[in-house]
């Protein structure tokens, strides 16, 4: 191949993989924008549910988690 038409042909590959990985990554980026905003929402919801929900549920059951766990241990008088 001639030293010129090996320099336009690299040319013209570099600008179509420049030009397509630009395009793909502004697609794929406007994707991972839509599904991270609904992914945030839905581990803000599972997070404040944990942080509210144990220490509600442990409270409540307190009494019966003491009794359990003095029934459990052997050799103790009850």
């Amino acid at each position: 191949m001639p030293q010129q038409s090996f320099y336009f042909a690299s040319g013209t590959a570099a600008a179509c993989w420049v030009t397509g990985y630009g395009v793909a990554a502004y697609a794929l980026g406007e994707a991972f924008t839509e599904v991270a905003a609904s992914t945030a929402v839905s581990l803000g919801v599972v997070t404040t549910v944990a942080i509210v929900g144990l220490p509600t549920l442990i409270a409540r059951y307190e009494k019966q988690l003491l009794t359990k766990a003095d029934c459990g241990f052997p050799g103790q008088s009850e």
